[in-house]
């Protein structure tokens, strides 16, 4: 769907590690992610802030198409689990978008081995530009996508982390 020029997505991931894991993953994600994606993430460094919500973090990668992006996580709801972050500064991004909003909600869930992650993510155009899904949204999604499955596997396969 679509509202002046924001172009919003929903997805729905299954997981078998407890949603509070995953929460907590999200918020230690600075010092966490390069240690779950060394082939890709090479540092994620505070910007600037105090490390908690609203902290800018700079996180650059090892060779390949992207370079950098920055970050912001803006709530942590431990109680609700569910977070909010903003993603921009991406050089992976097209050039018409600008930056993405998004919502991540931890549910319990048998039905899906023992948590569901639900994501929204709104799309945020530079200017006046027109996004399409195939060139400027569908690549965002799959890193989003990506991300998601390697921290999966990793606290899948490490029970102590993030307990």
């Amino acid at each position: 769907m679509a509202n002046n020029g924001v172009v919003s997505n929903s997805e729905e991931f299954p997981c078998s590690v407890a949603p509070t894991r995953i929460l907590r993953a999200f918020y230690e994600g600075h010092t966490l992610i390069p240690h779950i994606m060394p082939h890709t993430i090479k540092s994620v460094d505070l910007h600037y802030g105090d490390g908690i919500i609203g902290s800018l973090r700079l996180v650059s990668f090892v060779e390949g198409s992207m370079k950098k992006l920055k970050y912001i996580i803006r709530k942590i709801d431990w109680e609700n689990l569910m977070c909010k972050y903003t993603v921009f500064d991406c050089d992976a991004y097209s050039d018409k978008l600008d930056y993405v909003n998004g919502e991540c909600k931890f549910e319990e869930s048998a039905e899906y081995g023992r948590s569901l992650c639900k994501i929204i993510s709104h799309y945020h155009p530079k200017g006046d530009a027109k996004l399409e899904y195939e060139e400027d949204i569908k690549a965002a999604k799959e890193k989003t996508k990506e991300f998601y499955n390697f921290v999966h596997a990793y606290l899948a396969d490490n029970p102590h982390v993030c307990a």
